[in-house]
């Protein structure tokens, strides 16, 4: 082999090497939709470990019907549903809110409009039934109004508009000292839209009320539990892949198919690499892991491993919102631990 061919040689060998130095430490981003927990706005005592509802809105026999008017004087009757069904899936909406975030414990005894009430001359609760929980939560008034609006369209026809809008008040009370927490107001609105040639028309192909307005208020209460405990959202987050690293590359698969498992055994493989940018990738990915485990201090334990290696265009916004998030759920991480 002459000496020009031998240069030959060794110089593509030296540049595939660099090369493949260089591409194995290349990486690239998804965007992912994740559940991350979320902290309430105004969160039930550190101690809560189960919740009992009752429904005080008003008592048991006043179920009615309802009526519409349309806005151009000819009545259409609707059938409406009645308060107590609408309260039901209020109630529901929130125990189904409460079960999701599996902090809590529901309790099963169906308590009555009658089993409770406070007495506010000895500043405490009276309830006539025993129930296994520590916390009460009482459906004080549920006040509905229903509106339909019939507009001219900027084309041809009418749109039919119906809003449902609603204020709930809401009593906690705690069932082991039988005294007065907090009263927490919420207000919402839904509404539906149709376009029709006429406003009867319009009003036809609006939902029906007693369909749907139980399923409104069933996702209001969902909304109401929000409130008071933890719940987990919808967000956007990132994870990091390399098309020159088997185990990144595996791992981030099996992330975007959700088999989360499956994605932090080959990231922690990965997160070993000598490589500091392939290993702080690992690290980052393996946040994004644990913080849809609802373990945000784990999640910050990874992130700030992965931000120590220096390597990374880092997102320094995530690291300060798991940060704050870790401050906020410092009661909860204790709660949770203990069930």
């Amino acid at each position: 082999m002459s000496s020009s061919t031998k240069f030959h040689f060794w110089f593509l060998l030296t540049v595939a090497i660099v090369f493949m130095i260089m591409a194995s430490s290349c990486l690239s981003s998804h965007q992912l939709t994740v559940e991350i927990l979320q902290y309430p706005q105004s969160p039930l005592p550190n101690e809560t470990q189960s919740i009992a509802f009752v429904d005080k809105t008003c008592p048991p026999n006043r179920d009615s019907i309802g009526f519409f008017y349309s806005l151009d004087q000819k009545v259409l009757y609707s059938e409406f549903p009645s308060d107590s069904i609408l309260s039901t899936s209020f109630i529901n909406g929130m125990k189904a809110g409460i079960d999701k975030s599996g902090f809590f414990r529901i309790d099963t005894t169906l308590l009555q409009y009658e089993d409770v009430f406070y007495d506010k001359k000895i500043n405490a609760l009276q309830v006539s039934k025993t129930i296994n929980a520590d916390i009460l939560i009482s459906l004080e008034k549920l006040q509905i109004k229903d509106v339909t609006h019939f507009t001219p369209s900027f084309y041809d026809g009418i749109y039919g508009q119906m809003f449902l809008v609603m204020h709930a008040t809401i009593h906690v009370y705690s069932l082991t000292s039988h005294s007065f927490i907090k009263e927490i107001n919420y207000r919402d609105s839904v509404d539906w839209t149709t376009l029709a040639y006429t406003a009867e028309d319009a009003y036809l192909e609006l939902p029906k009320r007693y369909d749907v307005f139980p399923e409104a208020y069933f996702w209001l209460g969902a909304d109401v539990s929000q409130l008071f405990c933890p719940y987990w959202m919808e967000v956007g987050r990132i994870v990091y892949n390399s098309y020159f690293n088997q185990l990144l590359q595996k791992g981030t698969n099996a992330a975007l198919v959700n088999n989360w498992t499956r994605a932090k055994y080959y990231w922690d493989e990965a997160a070993k690499a000598k490589n500091k940018k392939l290993s702080a990738a690992a690290f980052f990915n393996l946040a994004v892991y644990e913080e849809i485990q609802g373990n945000t201090g784990a999640a910050l334990n990874q992130l700030e491993q992965s931000k120590a290696k220096n390597v990374l265009d880092f997102n320094d916004a995530y690291y300060q919102t798991l940060k704050a998030e870790v401050q906020k759920f410092k009661l909860f991480d204790q709660l949770k631990s203990e069930k």
